[in-house]
């Protein structure tokens, strides 16, 4: 049925796909794609192996480039080209990656020549993650709190993909066309930073949670300051000697993350940002402090905007078979398709091999996710932000994205800001529990501004320690655009309102992604919504008895229509 398919629209459904191992099961399924992904090797790109942190080694690698008319090129005998290919792989994650030796990633450098996009992280970002916890936004601390900003006890050195500073300052000095790079919890010495002077096309660069000094973090805006438009450095500590480096050189940034662990550094950063026409910035690490200086600062063309105080975990770690608040976090893990006997059109050509071991699919399928439990104390701090500071965003005709953590504001002002954020797509908004805000017995209804006339695009809607009444429950089922929705401890709807899952499912046609956490549910409400195909990924009676509990955390995605349970 597909040989009367014009390239182009087979093209077009290779674009679809970015996951690796979806592209290998086509590959593996059909004739006229196994013979597009083996001759053109640019269809891959972009090419994210982060995924396969724990299997992907150097075999598997480079015999995948060398099968999909790649050919190896020594990093001995490398010549830089001099002028840019765009029918090739330019995007390239191999974060995590720990089984790849220095020498296969320069040889991997040298065969992609023509990369633009590179991410060589310390830690692949597909790995363990709470409900409620995004990147860089709550840290995992021992309870000694002895640990650097950076620490965080999901991540595990010898399980994360180091660079030496040798080999780093070497694939700086082959990526000629380079334009964005990530090193994220990799460590940055001063020759490092030198060396990315000469990365001329660099335009984004993320170095979040990087081993990096005060005078190599100014070496680093002197060098390439001047040419970047986004500079992400959270979970850095800054001086204000750093920050007027950051003014002097780094007046074209459009994007810039950082973090802020001293309260008196607020109004150096109020300043930078003033100084700067900033589309996307984000704030973090925030102990104490008011941010309306800055917010005044900001300007009016922004974007987006996210700003979260300092959150800690100190957790306990408890055996697999302990019961703690309902929360089982998976561990997740991946491996690439191994080789389909069946298949006629040849062996997968990226095999996921360990040593001498081979993973097949379907062991990975067969295998139960890991859960590791884990229970201890938070530690959020407030955002210090006021009303007028609200009022002052309201003006911002252009903010699409706004996050908020634990402001200090009240449901008034923020619905006096919903009201005028016509052109939102993405809100986040997290609250103390009720017990600790002093206004709740006066102001419940957080969301009076959510209404699909005040806000036509929303498609990402977040809530945290939220109480959501039966009116905002209805406004949110009138949302026809939203694509996805989160909401963690809401309060007691389902008392009021047993349907309120299955009528969201149902009537919001648009949305593809639904999460709940810490609220009871009926499951017998929505199990005629969901569909399972796997029994054995079915939610058993003692997850179906936690959700009745609100103890437990749920995660639904739609794929063909249909709603399917993720465990």
């Amino acid at each position: 049925m597909l040989t009367g398919l014009p390239t182009e629209l087979l093209l077009r459904i290779v674009n679809e796909l970015d996951d690796v191992r979806d592209k290998c099961r086509l590959s593996n399924t059909c004739t006229l794609f196994h013979s597009l992904l083996q001759t053109e090797p640019w269809c891959w790109s972009p090419l994210d192996l982060s995924p396969y942190h724990e299997t992907l080694t150097n075999v598997t690698l480079l015999s995948f480039l060398r099968r999909h008319s790649l050919p190896i090129v020594s990093y001995q005998n490398y010549r830089p080209p001099t002028e840019p290919c765009v029918r090739t792989i330019q995007h390239l994650n191999i974060s995590g990656c720990r089984h790849l030796s220095p020498e296969a990633i320069l040889t991997v450098v040298t065969t992609l020549p023509h990369l633009t996009h590179l991410s060589l992280d310390c830690y692949s970002s597909h790995g363990r993650q709470f409900f409620e916890q995004r990147e860089h936004l709550y840290q995992l601390r021992p309870s000694h709190n002895l640990s650097s900003l950076s620490m965080d006890l999901s991540k595990q050195p010898h399980r994360s993909l180091c660079l030496p500073d040798t080999v780093l300052r070497t694939v700086i000095q082959y990526t000629r066309f380079l334009q964005y790079l990530s090193l994220q919890h990799q460590h940055l010495s001063v020759e490092s930073c030198r060396a990315l002077k000469s990365a001329n096309n660099l335009r984004h660069l993320n170095i979040s949670s990087c081993n990096i000094s005060q005078p190599a973090f100014q070496t680093l805006l002197r060098s390439v300051g001047r040419r970047l438009t986004s500079l992400k450095m959270l979970n850095i500590d800054l001086t204000n000697l750093t920050l007027l480096c950051l003014q002097q050189y780094g007046h074209g940034l459009r994007c810039l993350h950082l973090s802020c662990t001293e309260p008196s550094l607020i109004p150096s950063i109020a300043r930078v940002v003033g100084r700067f026409a900033l589309d996307d910035f984000r704030l973090t690490c925030l102990r104490t402090g008011h941010l309306d200086t800055v917010v005044f600062n900001l300007c009016s063309t922004l974007r987006r905007l996210d700003m979260s105080p300092k959150m800690e975990i100190y957790p306990k770690m408890l055996p697999p078979s302990a019961k703690t608040n309902g929360r089982h976090p998976p561990e997740n893990y991946a491996s690439i398709p191994a080789p389909n006997p069946g298949s006629k059109y040849g062996s997968t050509p990226m095999s996921a091999k360990v040593g001498r071991l081979s993973v097949s699919s379907s062991h990975v399928q067969s295998t139960p996710p890991r859960r590791l439990s884990v229970t201890g104390n938070r530690t959020e701090h407030d955002l210090l932000v006021s009303d007028q500071g609200l009022r002052h965003l309201a003006t911002f005709s252009h903010l699409i994205e706004l996050r908020l953590c634990f402001p200090t504001i009240t449901a008034s002002g923020l619905t006096t800001l919903l009201e005028a954020s016509s052109a939102l797509e993405i809100l986040e908004l997290r609250l103390r529990p009720a017990l600790e805000r002093e206004s709740e017995t006066k102001e419940r209804n957080w969301l009076g501004g959510l209404s699909k006339h005040h806000l036509p695009r929303l498609r990402e809607l977040h809530l945290y320690t939220v109480e959501i009444i039966p009116e905002t429950a209805d406004r949110i089922m009138e949302l026809c655009n939203l694509r996805q929705l989160t909401i963690w401890q809401g309060g007691d709807l389902h008392l009021r309102r047993p349907q309120y899952v299955s009528n969201w499912l149902l009537r919001i046609h648009c949305l593809n992604v639904f999460r709940l956490g810490n609220m009871c549910l009926d499951w017998r409400t929505v199990q005629e919504v969901i569909q399972v195909k796997n029994e054995s990924r079915a939610p058993s009676e003692e997850i179906i008895n936690t959700l009745s509990a609100g103890r437990w955390e749920m995660e639904l995605k739609k794929r063909c229509n249909q709603w399917e349970w993720v465990l």
